[in-house]
């Protein structure tokens, strides 16, 4: 339905930046929190995946609005809701979305106020697992 509208090099790209991004999100929160919360390499590392996974699902979303529905999305948040708007990602996923763009904008202008804890957990218990399925979603709907 939408490989007529996309530029598939594109996508490709950057859904396989989230993927390089969670799996290294994912190798992170597989050691014990203190070890994490004591290494601020690993602290820094986990912040930054998720400033990339957002990026990076945001630009597929407007590169995906902007081409096959002529919108234009004003803000992270407002991409992933737009991509439940037109079918794309279930509300769910949007959800939890939203969620971590709202993370992601702790960390990028309040840096000083993250909660590694936090971060380690929420991406322990779902964000993983939520960022691939909304990657798995995107997939199968422009291969369509």
């Amino acid at each position: 339905m939408l490989k007529h509208c996309i530029d598939p090099d594109y996508i490709t790209k950057a859904l396989a930046e989230v993927r390089e991004a969670v799996d290294e999100l994912e190798s992170i929160v597989s050691r014990p929190i203190e070890e994490v919360l004591k290494a601020r390499e690993l602290r820094y590392a986990m912040r930054f995946c998720i400033i990339l996974i957002v990026e990076s699902l945001a630009d597929v979303a407007q590169h995906v609005l902007t081409r096959c529905f002529s919108e234009a999305p004003s803000s992270y948040i407002d991409a992933f809701v737009k991509l439940e708007r037109v079918g794309l990602l279930s509300s769910s996923v949007v959800k939890e979305l939203v969620s971590l763009a709202r993370l992601r904008n702790l960390i990028i202008h309040r840096y000083w106020v993250v909660d590694d804890a936090r971060i380690y957990r929420e991406a322990r218990d779902r964000g993983v697992e939520i960022v691939r399925e909304a990657m798995d979603l995107l997939r199968r709907a422009l291969d369509d």
